[in-house]
Order: structure tokens, then C-alpha cells, then sequence
């Protein structure tokens, strides 16, 4: 008898298991990593496509690439834009263009700003990162970003 509900039992042990190991992936969150050389900090999950920002680097180089992967009505594909990223008080502002997102039906913002900028450490403190590009505004929560900031700006400062 008690071998007879120990194999259910089992059984919903193992699927509550495996189920509990395949939900970090599916769940947005802060990560850094090192990808083809390039450090990336980025917010979302590992489906591209439910990334909604990403910060990457060449080690050493100075300079931030920005991708963020949508915006939203209002902007057009193909336009050198300015766009802006708010932590807290920190308003870094980025030129950088608007690139063909047929996936999500409205553009992705492809920009730079240096790896030296204000806005990684205010990443530390606040609540929230706003992305506006144009009339689009979109925030990503920073609750789970711990160090993470800090380190990627260490590997992105440029290096004498």
C-alpha cells in the first residue's frame, strides 16, 4: 500500500522539481555575461525577444552600446533618434538610431553613451530604469540588479 502512493507521490515531487528549474529562464531578471568577447548587462529573459533592454561592451573600450528592443506608436523605423534612460535623479541622454523590428510591429533603439556615465551607479539606488525613445516610454525594475551594474561598468571603462 505505502509503495503504491510513493510512486505518485514521487512523480509530483519530480514535476514540481523540474518545473521549479524552468521557470529562472522564463523569468525576467538582470544578467551578466560574457558573449563573442562582449560583456552584456541586460533585462529579460533568454529569449531575445523578451529583452526589452541591453546594455553591451567590448571590454576596455569606453563605450556602451545600448539595444533596446522595442519602443512603441509613434516612432518610425530607420531615424537617427536621441533617446533617454532615467535612474532615480540620473538622466543619461544617447543618440543612436531606430531599427526595423518586424517581430514586435514597432521599431527596436540601437545607441551609445560612455561606459564612464553617471547612470550605471544611479542604477544602484533606484527603483526603476524608464526608457523613453520619442513618444515611446517603457521602465524595467531594478529590485534584482544587485552588483551587477557596478561590475559591467568596471569591464566597460576604457582603460589607459
Amino acid at each position: 500500500m505505502m509503495a503504491r502512493l510513493a510512486a505518485p507521490a514521487m512523480l509530483v515531487l519530480i514535476a514540481t522539481t523540474l518545473a521549479a528549474y524552468a521557470q529562472p529562464a522564463d523569468k525576467r531578471t538582470w544578467r551578466l555575461r560574457t558573449v563573442d568577447g562582449q560583456s552584456m548587462l541586460s533585462y529579460g529573459t533568454d529569449n531575445a525577444e523578451d529583452t526589452p533592454i541591453t546594455f553591451r561592451c567590448k571590454p576596455g573600450q569606453g563605450v556602451v552600446k545600448v539595444f533596446i528592443n522595442e519602443t512603441g506608436a509613434g516612432v518610425k523605423p530607420r531615424q537617427a533618434m536621441s533617446a533617454s534612460l532615467i535612474a532615480g535623479s540620473v538622466t543619461a541622454k544617447l543618440q543612436g538610431r531606430t531599427l526595423v523590428n518586424e517581430e514586435a510591429g514597432t521599431p527596436s533603439f540601437d545607441g551609445s553613451l560612455p561606459g564612464s556615465d553617471p547612470l550605471f551607479p544611479a542604477l544602484r539606488q533606484a527603483k526603476s530604469l524608464v526608457m523613453v525613445v520619442g513618444p515611446s516610454r517603457q521602465q524595467v525594475p531594478l529590485r534584482e540588479l544587485g552588483d551587477k551594474a557596478d561590475k559591467f561598468e568596471g569591464l566597460c571603462r576604457k582603460r589607459a
